[in-house]
């Protein structure tokens, strides 16, 4: 009843003090003393009309309006009920268990997880039911308010114990620590407990969103979960292979590997689907190691080939899922342009031609010079710019992706078309080759050239004659696990393979390699380069110091491949680096929920970049639902296109990228993939951060502790909930000019004023 009249509970009359607002802001004397001058106005005004009723009647109709006249002033002049919240009840405390999936590690006492641990310490030894061993949550709520979320790549609020399930991708502490202070904004928050193992793996600084709870004076207090040692474990930290190789080529998949604890050796196994294609034996060297194992796998089919590296589970290791990792590679379909000039119609002319004109992945263009100003083109009939020898245009020269100087001068080309042989290395990435000859290297006049000066060799003098001499060869140290050399994927075969072929017939001498330069095979008397590859610009160059490989296809058994191979690889090699018109940057693997930055370059007909066309990206995900995503020119770097796919769900991606300059009607398209597939990075490293949450915790003024000091948490949870009440009393304000019982009085008032006139005959 007493709420009911006056508005709010007696407790908080008791607790507070009542303050007038306005212009009345005036002691109690001086209002005291008001109310008694209006009265006597008010009896001065009425003793005449009231001298027509008794003496009684007459004080009594005097003191009602008294009473409403003072009413009305209480109410036109608003108190308020001012109260200071020094209530320890009325503060919260906010608990911050992590979810994520390396929570799970079995690290815990009594071989229990971090998130067992975790449930233990907050709900006690028993969750449902009475009669178990308390936890944190019930020593907190008997001081103050609780509030309980789980967190892993976002925050969101504890409904009960058994949605604590360990199956976060990611630990981003940042965005728990922040999360918190925007759900709980106006609450006021004593303190904010974390259990976690602190390893935090997402972008964003936690130290920073920590911060915030030290301007509000809200401290951070850490619990670590997990072992503080690093456990025996074996982990692949990484596997990377080329995002894109073209059919019939090998490509390397290099992986990291560290082993922490274990001094016996262990497997690394690379499987495509569940079959082994190669596996690697890895003895640690110390205690704690790193090391790289590199896997040559043969590419031989189309489409997308899906690896996985996975290292079998030690004995006693704890952390198992951190012992593989995924990849994914590429296998073009597209056919390799090839321009080739040969200086006159040799036997290595026609079987090199040969070689790859057989293969389908190729399109080999060659030009054959017959005599003065004649030429026979092949594989390109239409190209009536040809008809006069080689390309005169950029344009035309940057269609291909592999250039071949067989057994021809220098004087053939022009500077200008020298010069542009030099750019379409350089600058465009395509690769080029040079081939032994009579005419060709040294005699050929190619000293002082841009020609020379990207060749893996230093040519000796101009009249350095062609070595017609027969000679054997042998693979180099640098060639025995090269794509080019590659014939069979035991490295000690292949080299067998090798020293059985045919001698070979004459070969251009040459000073030596150029620093850069790796040489694949020798001469086996005096050492001399044979085949020389190496990197240029954004290209590659290699040199074939002669012409005779013919002698390996004409004394191989018949269908013996090895001459063939040979050509396609070398080229194939060389034209890895050329520089498309439409390219994609992608990672081959991503994580669930990791958002993909879909990256395009794009260049025009020179291979200018280009910033004003309309570029968007098609991406469907394994159950065929698609998605449009325009990409939008960046501004920092020329030609650049980006946009942001978020996938939903594991399994291959793939992207369809069409590109349409302005003024244009043509567009490019330009098709990829990628996979979606289990995150590894809770799990690297599997140990507690402890000296992290020690850092955290002290910035904030909060404390760390190990998981075993839960009374002692409790305890200092209670210091800091008390000294936050006291230390910063919050004055609550509270209306009173509309309590009900005001009202009441002032039309009980008047209506007995009212009864009283109309019964005495007063006006």
């Amino acid at each position: 009843m007493f709420e009911h009249l006056l508005k709010y509970p007696m407790s908080l009359y008791r607790e507070g003090v009542v303050r007038f607002t306005g212009p009345a802001q005036l002691p109690l004397e001086l209002r005291l003393l008001g109310v008694i001058v209006l009265a006597v106005l008010v009896v001065w005004l009425y003793r005449r009309t009231l001298r027509q009723v008794g003496r009684l009647r007459r004080w009594g109709l005097t003191v009602l309006r008294v009473v409403v006249l003072a009413l009305l002033l209480f109410i036109i002049f608003p108190p308020v009920l001012l109260t200071k919240d020094v209530r320890v009840r009325d503060r919260f405390v906010a608990v911050l268990v992590d979810d994520s999936r390396s929570m799970t590690i079995p690290d815990a006492a009594e071989g229990a997880s971090r998130l067992e641990s975790a449930r233990k310490i907050l709900f006690g030894g028993e969750r449902s039911g009475s009669g178990g061993v308390g936890g944190v949550l019930d020593g907190v709520r008997g001081l103050c308010g609780v509030r309980v979320f789980r967190f892993a790549d976002r925050l969101e609020r504890l409904a009960s114990p058994d949605d604590l399930k360990g199956q976060g991708h990611v630990t981003d502490l940042f965005t728990a620590l922040k999360g918190v202070d925007e759900q709980l904004r106006g609450v006021p928050l004593a303190a904010v407990v974390l259990l976690t193992d602190g390893n935090h793996n997402t972008l964003g600084d936690p130290l920073n969103a920590a911060m915030l709870m030290t301007a509000k004076r809200v401290p951070v207090f850490t619990v670590g979960l997990g072992d503080l040692t690093p456990p025996p474990d074996l982990e692949v930290v990484s596997a990377d292979a080329p995002k894109k190789v073209r059919r019939k080529a090998s490509a390397e998949v290099v992986v990291t590997v560290r082993s922490h604890g274990y001094t016996q050796p262990y497997t690394v196994l690379l499987r495509q689907d569940e079959d082994v294609v190669s596996k690697a034996e890895v003895t640690p060297r110390s205690v704690s190691d790193i090391q790289r194992v590199t896997f040559s796998v043969f590419l031989d089919r189309d489409g997308t080939c899906v690896y996985r590296v996975e290292i079998p589970p030690a004995e006693n290791e704890k952390i198992v899922n951190n012992n593989r990792r995924e990849l994914q590679v590429e296998v073009e379909e597209t056919r390799l342009p090839v321009l080739y000039v040969e200086g006159s119609p040799r036997t290595e002319f026609r079987f090199l031609r040969g070689a790859l004109f057989e293969d389908t992945d190729f399109r080999i263009v060659s030009i054959l010079r017959l005599g003065e100003n004649r030429f026979l083109v092949q594989g390109s009939e239409a190209d009536t710019e040809l008809k006069d020898g080689f390309p005169r245009t950029k344009d035309k020269l940057f269609s291909y992706e592999a250039v071949i100087f067989g057994d021809i001068e220098a004087s053939f080309f022009t500077k200008e078309q020298l010069a542009m042989v030099e750019a379409f290395v350089s600058e465009r990435g395509g690769g080029f080759l040079m081939l032994g000859g009579v005419n060709s290297l040294n005699l050929g006049g190619y000293e002082g050239t841009p020609v020379a000066k990207m060749l893996p060799v230093v040519l000796s003098e101009p009249t350095t004659p062609y070595d017609k001499r027969q000679f054997r060869i042998q693979v180099s140290e640098g060639g025995v696990t090269h794509p080019i050399m590659h014939q069979t994927s035991d490295p000690l075969a292949n080299v067998n393979v090798w020293n059985s072929v045919s001698p070979l017939l004459g070969h251009n001498l040459v000073r030596g390699l150029k620093p850069g330069a790796v040489p694949l095979m020798e001469s086996v008397l005096g050492r001399e380069p044979v085949l020389a590859v190496q990197d240029y610009g954004i290209g590659r160059t290699a040199v074939f110091t002669t012409g005779g490989s013919w002698f390996w296809q004409m004394n191989r058994p018949v269908g013996d491949g090895l001459h063939q191979r040979f050509w396609k690889q070398l080229v194939r090699w060389l034209a890895m680096g050329s520089k498309p018109k439409l390219s994609i940057d992608l990672k081959t693997l991503y994580s669930s929920g990791e958002p993909v930055r879909v990256s395009v370059k794009l260049l025009g007909r020179s291979l200018e970049p280009v910033n004003d066309a309309a570029v968007r990206a098609r991406v469907e995900d394994p159950f065929g639902h698609a998605d449009v995503i325009p990409l939008e020119w960046i501004l920092s770097e020329d030609g650049v296109y980006q946009g942001t796919y978020v996938p939903r769900d594991q399994g291959e991606h793939k992207v369809a990228v069409t590109a349409q300059y302005a003024g244009a009607e043509d567009k490019l398209e330009l098709q990829t993939s990628f996979l979606v597939g289990e995150s590894y990075v809770e799990f690297s490293p599997g140990w507690q951060n402890a000296l992290f949450l020690r850092e955290l915790s002290a910035r904030t003024g909060g404390a760390y502790y190990d998981g075993t000091d839960v009374s002692r948490m409790v305890a200092d949870l209670g210091e800091q909930v008390r000294e936050s009440a006291g230390r910063r009393p919050e004055v609550t304000r509270h209306d009173l000019w509309d309590m009900p019982v005001l009202f009441l009085v002032v039309f009980l008032a008047l209506s007995t004023e009212w009864f009283i006139k109309r019964r005495t005959g007063l006006p």
